[in-house]
């Protein structure tokens, strides 16, 4: 709620309806100069009185920012990117905490459409966003954890709903399943970094997940990883024996092609002598 506060409260400050006596001065080739008395002030497009370079006019009712301009105040917030009618509607905004936002708005702050959110305390959301709230997409944690699917929210804080995947780094595993709160219920797949795989059945209403089951284990993946590496090491073995053997003497460039491609079947498909004798 506290981020909810200062995203209105920032909204209005950089909205038209916080502007008091404000004045613009046309700087030619469609830039407007735009002071407010707040301290505020905007350089970029705009439908305002008169298009004399150099001259004040006052800032009427009628007055709107519209087109690509920058929108800066002395608590160091900005907006960088394109306005209508006075609305921002996409672009960059950094908000005086630091947190960034980059993508489509509504409601001059607020994220709505596809967009990221860089925040200060390290983490990053992108995906869709709907009146400035997660909708889905992609949260990234500074621990290094990943979340991916659709979002509810509970509160100030968002949780997985739905079909998604909970990347934990600690634990180098990713777990996919539907999630209700944040929690997996039912059926779930782990898929760990070293490349297994297994499954387990789980519980929304105690947090637990039961009947773990191997789908691809450890032991059987270094179980191939052994025989691709006694592969390969037979077929360096008869290839290079094999071209040792064929090539004395050989000085045409075609002939040693043709020896190399042979070695090359020939070791990619050893017979059982092959492997009896080599």
């Amino acid at each position: 709620m506290k981020k909810l506060f200062l995203y209105i409260v920032l909204g209005l400050l950089l909205s038209g309806n916080a502007y008091a006596k404000p004045t613009s001065e046309y700087l030619g080739n469609d830039v407007w100069l735009i002071k407010l008395d707040n301290g505020c002030t905007y350089k970029g497009g705009a439908k305002g009185s008169g298009k004399k370079k150099g001259i004040i006019f006052k800032y009427h009712s009628d007055s709107a920012r519209h087109g690509y301009g920058v929108d800066e105040c002395p608590t160091g917030a900005y907006r960088e990117g394109q306005f209508v009618n006075d609305n921002f509607v996409s672009g960059i905004y950094v908000a005086s905490s630091g947190n960034r936002y980059e993508g489509q708005f509504v409601n001059d702050s607020q994220l709505h459409g596809e967009g990221i959110a860089y925040y200060k305390s390290g983490h990053i959301f992108e995906g869709t966003w709907e009146n400035g709230n997660q909708i889905s997409g992609k949260q990234k944690y500074p621990d290094g954890d990943i979340w991916i699917g659709k979002f509810t929210k509970q509160g100030n804080k968002y949780y997985l709903e739905g079909k998604g995947s909970n990347y934990i780094k600690k634990n180098k595993v990713r777990w996919e399943g539907t999630f209700a709160l944040g929690l997996i219920d039912g059926k779930a797949k782990l898929f760990y970094d070293d490349g297994s795989i297994r499954e387990a059945d789980c519980d929304k209403k105690t947090g637990k997940c039961t009947n773990y089951t191997w789908i691809k284990s450890p032991a059987s993946i270094e179980g191939a990883k052994q025989e691709k590496k006694e592969a390969k090491s037979l077929y360096d073995k008869i290839y290079n024996k094999c071209i040792l053997e064929n090539l004395k003497g050989q000085t045409d460039k075609e002939a040693i092609k043709i020896v190399k491609d042979v070695c090359k079947n020939k070791a990619e498909n050893p017979s059982l002598l092959d492997k009896l004798f080599n």
